[in-house]
């Protein structure tokens, strides 16, 4: 029997509701480094990652959370558990305060086309991305 390895460990978007008015458009890397004082692994795991929050569109500074906004974090399966300690805590976001409720996993389904807001690449050139 061979060890799991970290690609067979198949990933779950753990979802969590936010209590909160705003946060700045521009905060996926704030509210990474606010995730991670609360979850050191999460950083250095090779497939874990924050989704953005998706904000209310507008063209101020600071998006409007609606009442539908959702924390999303893509994490393997095995470390699902250790989210439970987000359940009820308070991060705080470049000068915004979101509260966390429970944890909801969703599976991952598979698509045939997939967007991505961005994209690691070895240059800026998009030709030889699409190449």
């Amino acid at each position: 029997m061979r060890p799991l390895s970290v690609l067979d460990d198949q990933a779950v978007d753990v979802a969590f509701a936010l209590d909160g008015r705003s946060l700045p458009r521009d905060h996926a890397q704030a509210l990474a480094d606010a995730l991670t004082a609360r979850l050191p692994w999460l950083a250095a795991h090779p497939t874990a990652g924050v989704h953005p929050v998706k904000v209310v569109p507008g063209d101020g500074p600071q998006g409007w959370l609606s009442q539908r906004a959702r924390l999303l974090l893509r994490v393997p399966q095995s470390l699902q558990p250790a989210l439970a300690v987000l359940d009820g805590c308070t991060l705080g976001v470049a000068g915004s305060t979101l509260r966390l409720g429970p944890p909801t996993p969703h599976r991952l389904l598979p698509h045939g086309t997939l967007y991505a807001y961005f994209v690691a690449a070895a240059s800026d050139d998009e030709a030889a991305f699409m190449r």
